[in-house]
């Protein structure tokens, strides 16, 4: 089974913002928008996915991993949100805030050994 870590990621383009790459507007464009958006895809089958995410992030909102989260639960599609008070878009896994190697590395245990977290 793949298992998936992702860090400050857009998933929702069509509330996001414009994207150079794809040379139209969301207006434009909106279902090429869609078709880039991973939410378009999700389903119960999709592997385990953590997402963490900075409140400080000003180039991907917070909302962007909710929205994930919100519509992976409705799929059936297994996820789990780690919000990190005041982290920036990027850290890397031992910010100011706390270490998130234990998070990670239980995350990968649980799913990939099928061992869960002490």
């Amino acid at each position: 089974m793949l298992t998936l870590a992702a860090f400050l990621c857009a998933v929702d383009l069509m509330n996001y913002h414009d994207m150079k790459m794809f040379a139209k507007t969301r207006e434009e464009a909106p279902e090429l928008y869609k078709k880039g958006s991973p939410i378009t895809y999700l389903d119960a089958k999709d592997p385990p996915m953590l997402l963490v995410h900075g409140t400080a992030d000003v180039t991907v909102p917070l909302s962007q991993s909710e929205t994930y989260v919100r519509i992976a639960k409705e799929k059936g599609a297994p996820c789990v949100l780690e919000v990190i008070p005041d982290a920036p878009h990027t850290f890397d896994l031992q910010p100011k805030q706390r270490d998130l190697r234990p998070l990670v590395t239980a995350f990968f245990d649980q799913h990939l050994k099928g061992k869960l977290a002490k």
